[in-house]
C-alpha cells in the first residue's frame, strides 16, 4: 500500500521543478501520507493554500480522519478554523465526518467549538445530525453552544424535513 500512496502523491506536478502543488499536498493529506505532506511543506507548499475548489489540506485531512497530517499541518500553522468554501471549518468536517479524535484534537489545538456557516450551521448541529454522538459529545465537553441546529425548511407538499449541510461540505 505504501508505494501506491508514493506514486498517487507523486502524480502529476510533484517531479516538476516549480513549487509543489496544493494538488499535490490536498492528494497527500487525504491519503494520511504523513512523509508526503511532510516533503511537501519542505519544498514550499503552503499548509494553509486552497485548492482550486476552495478547500484546505487542513480541511481534507480532518474530513478523512488523517490525526497525524492534522496534527503537522497545525504545527505548520495552517489556522485550525480555516473555512472551505463552502464555509465549514476543519472541525465541521470532521463533526460530519464522525472523526471523533480528529476534532478532539482540533478542539485541544484551538479550534472554536462554536463558529457557524454564514447560514447558522455549528459543527454541533453537523454532528448531531449525521448521528455521530460521540463528535457531539466532545463538542459539548468543549463548550460548544447548543443553539445552531439545522434549521427545518418546508418540504414540497407537507410536512418540513431537516436541512443538511451545503453542497461539498460533506466531501
Amino acid at each position: 500500500m505504501r508505494p501506491f500512496v508514493l506514486l498517487l502523491c507523486l502524480a502529476p506536478g510533484a517531479a516538476s521543478t516549480g513549487p509543489p502543488s496544493q494538488a499535490d499536498l490536498a492528494r497527500a493529506a487525504w491519503l494520511g501520507d504523513v512523509d508526503g505532506v511532510r516533503r511537501l511543506l519542505d519544498a514550499g507548499a503552503s499548509p494553509s493554500a486552497r485548492t482550486p475548489a476552495g478547500s484546505t489540506p487542513l480541511g481534507i485531512a480532518a474530513q478523512g480522519g488523517q490525526a497525524e497530517v492534522v496534527a503537522l499541518l497545525l504545527d505548520r500553522g495552517a489556522p485550525p478554523d480555516a473555512r472551505g468554501a463552502d464555509g465549514f471549518t476543519p472541525l465541521m468536517q470532521a463533526a460530519a465526518s464522525g472523526q471523533v479524535a480528529v476534532a478532539r484534537l482540533l478542539l485541544r489545538r484551538g479550534a472554536n467549538p462554536n463558529l457557524r456557516t454564514p447560514d447558522g450551521i455549528s459543527a454541533l448541529a453537523v454532528a448531531r445530525q449525521t448521528e455521530h454522538l460521540a463528535v457531539a459529545r466532545a463538542l459539548l465537553d468543549a463548550g460548544a453552544g447548543d443553539e445552531g441546529r439545522l434549521r427545518r425548511a418546508p418540504a414540497a407538499g407537507a410536512g418540513a424535513g431537516p436541512l443538511t449541510p451545503g453542497a461539498g461540505s460533506a466531501r
